[in-house]
């Protein structure tokens, strides 16, 4: 359930004094496209930066998820702003509903998690209960995601 990019830059995104406390961390896709993720828990450090890692991102916060006939799995980046973490969309087929949050603890897991076939490896989407009714495994879909989250490298 991972997808393998290259780190190319951290940007302090929640920054007072001399600290900052979440981040946003651009990456580049195999294909060479850029894109920016939020990177809350500030997973990624300097020494990352031009490596290659295996990341668990978190497509959070979808929106206009529409169910389509078959397509190429494939992740577009915000074209406006690539670099941010705002309104990127992912084309993929559902691999799994239900997935376990392992990430988060008491009121904060996730319980409507799916796996989503990208192209590009695997990330989560997390729907809520209304939109999961309405797509099951094996399903090609197209969504934007109002935040993707890094949510751990391995």
């Amino acid at each position: 359930m991972t997808m393998r990019a290259k780190i190319l830059e951290i940007k302090p995104e929640v920054h007072y004094d001399s600290t900052t406390y979440e981040q946003i961390v651009v990456i580049e896709l195999s294909n060479g496209k850029k894109m920016g993720l939020f990177d809350y828990d500030m997973h990624t450090t300097p020494d990352m930066i031009g490596n290659s890692k295996d990341l668990i991102i978190l497509a959070f916060l979808p929106k206009q998820v529409e169910k389509l006939t078959v397509i190429e799995p494939r992740i577009e980046p915000a074209p406006e702003k690539p670099a941010d973490w705002k309104n990127h969309t992912f084309y993929g087929k559902i691999k799994k509903i239900g997935v376990a949050d392992e990430w988060h603890e008491g009121e904060f897991k996730y319980k409507n998690l799916v796996l989503l076939n990208v192209g590009e490896g695997e990330i989560l989407v997390d729907f809520d209960e209304e939109t999961l009714k309405m797509v099951k495994e094996g399903d090609y879909i197209k969504i934007s995601a109002l935040r993707p989250d890094l949510l751990d490298i391995r």
